[in-house]
């Protein structure tokens, strides 16, 4: 799928990033990512995965920020205002298992 952005997204059954450096090296040579598949967000559905395209593109590649708690926090709070007041907080929800 291609994403007004101009961001071609792919989707993959596995994360194919080690690092934030994984994904924003994609973004700068191929203006590509991967999402991984996920269930779908309780409450977006499949609106989710353009909120983590934007989340990534504007917070993650554009800060150049890893995916631990702080960086993911750092871009939450530099992503937030693009994002409606019901996306806000899924924009902050992460799964836990991710920061432990």
């Amino acid at each position: 799928m291609r994403h007004r952005l101009g961001v071609r997204v792919r989707v993959a059954d596995r994360d194919p990033y080690t690092g934030a450096a994984d994904l924003c090296a994609e973004l700068r040579r191929h203006g590509t990512m991967t999402l991984c598949r996920d269930e779908p967000h309780p409450l977006l559905g499949e609106r989710f995965d353009e909120l983590r395209v934007v989340h990534d593109v504007f917070g993650h590649a554009a800060l150049g920020l890893g995916f631990d708690l702080q960086s993911e926090f750092a871009t939450w709070l530099k992503c937030r205002a693009l994002f409606s007041p019901a996306a806000r907080p899924a924009a902050f929800s992460e799964p836990a298992e991710l920061f432990q």
